[in-house]
């Protein structure tokens, strides 16, 4: 399996692995740091701060067709999708709950849908 991911074969070699990578980033954030107007700053209490993002521009015709686009889709409710979506894969007989215990003899469809008895 790690061959399949490129990753080490010992945990120990993963180890090493990850403090190299920890060594690397700590040096570029250190750097980032010593230039003082990237995108990392140390505020005065000592705290790292990130500097905001300048807005990604749309172009007005991308927006437009999106716009279109948007307004041609039906809005589906979300519980109705699920419901639907459970109908047909069955995905709800395959939820437990967190405690361990299994669903009861009700469908998770039809107790979204129906009042509490």
């Amino acid at each position: 399996m790690a061959e399949l991911c490129d990753l080490p074969a010992t945990f120990a070699e993963r180890l090493a692995a990850i403090g190299a990578d920890y060594t690397r980033y700590l040096g570029e954030l250190e750097r980032l740091l010593a230039e003082g107007d990237g995108p990392v700053r140390l505020d005065d209490a000592g705290r790292l701060q990130l500097r905001p993002l300048a807005a990604e521009v749309v172009d007005p015709e991308v927006r437009t067709t999106k716009e279109a686009l948007l307004a041609r889709l039906p809005m589906v409710p979300l519980a109705e999708a699920i419901i639907e979506v459970d109908r047909v894969t069955r995905f709800s007989d395959r939820l437990t709950h967190a405690g361990g215990e299994l669903p009861g003899p009700r469908s998770w469809s039809t107790a979204a849908t129906s009042t509490p008895p």
